[in-house]
């Protein structure tokens, strides 16, 4: 993870060091953050140019929480981590912890006009103005978890999975209630919205293939898409492109003796430390070995030698 020489906020205060890894995915700049205050109070400005969503995913030894006054504590009912926090572009919301020894947060800094197509009607415009300092919801908490380590360890993911990460994330946040049950879109893709998309799919999976083109090609937002592709797939998009590369690697080692790290780079994977991951998650075995089994088990049976059948009396 890289270490920031400086820290990386508009006004701080208590902070001895800040350390940071980030990432950027469908125009979104994810960034994880580990903060190690100093001894009593430590705060800052959490606010940038474009408008944040915060998820403080740990606090160790003391406790934080986010403040729209630096000198008045916001009523809360909870005092755990978990919370999240929305920032509007150049609007000051202080990040404040009190006998904290470390605070570790996931921040998606990007531009709210973006939204619409994100999250299609999903997204509730009223309050994208006001400073919102703490909000509790699981779904949101458990997206910043899996954002914070594919931040961490990069060669986890690809681009569809960073994306459809950031887009469930903000569907979780920013769905209006009002609208949940009765415009959200429940039901799978129809026939042919399904059809276009695994053609798609099936010609470009070693691709760096994006969600918004997938969700183009079916009219819908990323949300909405993510949403009736799984339902109508089983998994998410991203799982199904993963599927579809270990398949074809499956072809390519048995067919010949390819190496692993070609077959992995044929295939779509960065290296072949991801792919080999990646395989035994799916297949329950290394490339390596499930290989070698496959020579083993497909040796031809070559039948009773001259000797034994002379031995024999035949």
């Amino acid at each position: 993870m890289d270490e920031q020489k400086e820290i990386p906020f508009r006004y701080a205060h208590g902070l001895l060091k800040v350390d940071c890894a980030s990432k950027s995915w469908n125009d979104i700049q994810v960034r994880y953050f580990e903060k190690y205050p100093g001894p009593g109070k430590a705060y800052a400005d959490m606010s940038s140019e474009r408008s944040t969503l915060v998820v403080c995913l740990e606090q160790r030894g003391g406790h934080c929480e986010a403040r729209l006054d630096l000198k008045v504590p916001t009523e809360r009912k909870r005092y755990d981590a978990g919370f999240a926090v929305w920032v509007p572009a150049n609007r000051t919301v202080w990040g404040y912890s009190e006998k904290a020894r470390l605070v570790r947060d996931v921040r998606l800094v990007f531009d709210p006009n973006r939204l619409p197509e994100i999250l299609g009607d999903d997204v509730d415009g009223k309050r994208l103005q006001t400073p919102i300092p703490i909000t509790y919801d699981d779904r949101v908490t458990q997206c910043a978890h899996l954002l914070a380590d594919a931040c961490i360890e990069p060669v986890e993911s690809d681009r569809l999975y960073g994306e459809s990460l950031t887009t469930a994330l903000l569907a979780a946040y920013w769905t209006n209630p009002d609208r949940h049950s009765k415009k959200r879109r429940t039901g799978g893709l129809s026939s042919w919205q399904l059809r276009q998309t695994l053609g798609y799919l099936e010609a470009n999976f070693a691709a760096d293939v994006s969600l918004a083109k997938l969700a183009a090609l079916t009219g819908l937002s990323q949300s909405q898409f993510s949403r009736a592709f799984h339902a109508s797939a089983g998994v998410a998009p991203y799982q199904w492109t993963l599927q579809a590369r270990v398949r074809k690697a499956q072809e390519l080692l048995a067919k010949a003796d390819q190496p692993i790290s070609a077959v992995a780079i044929e295939v779509g994977f960065a290296d072949q430390s991801h792919f080999t991951k990646v395989f035994r998650r799916q297949v329950g075995v290394t490339p390596k070995k499930w290989q070698r089994d496959r020579k083993i088990i497909e040796v031809p049976d070559e039948g009773p030698t001259v000797d034994r059948v002379r031995s024999a009396g035949l």
